[in-house]
């Protein structure tokens, strides 16, 4: 497997390209192929997810997707206080 996609309706949940196929335009034909698909659907828009400090934002922006709002993640480490 080169890669995976989460989908749902409309909206791109996460793509990712195994590492060593990376930067040989996969990620970008398969997100083309996954954005004709949900508009071939009948959907007048597609929404991708994408955290801050994602790699592939460059990719997504060059595709003409338009950044809505800002997202981070949030971690708490596993720990016994709360």
């Amino acid at each position: 497997m080169v890669g995976y996609a989460h989908i749902d309706g409309n909206e791109i949940g996460s793509v990712s390209v195994k590492s060593q196929k990376q930067g040989q335009g996969i990620g970008r034909s398969f997100v083309k192929y996954i954005c004709n698909k949900i508009l071939a659907e009948g959907n007048e828009a597609v929404f991708l997810y994408c955290v801050v400090g994602n790699r592939a934002k460059s990719l997504y922006d060059s595709l003409g997707f338009q950044e809505i709002y800002t997202c981070e993640y949030a971690t708490k480490l596993n720990s016994l206080n709360i």
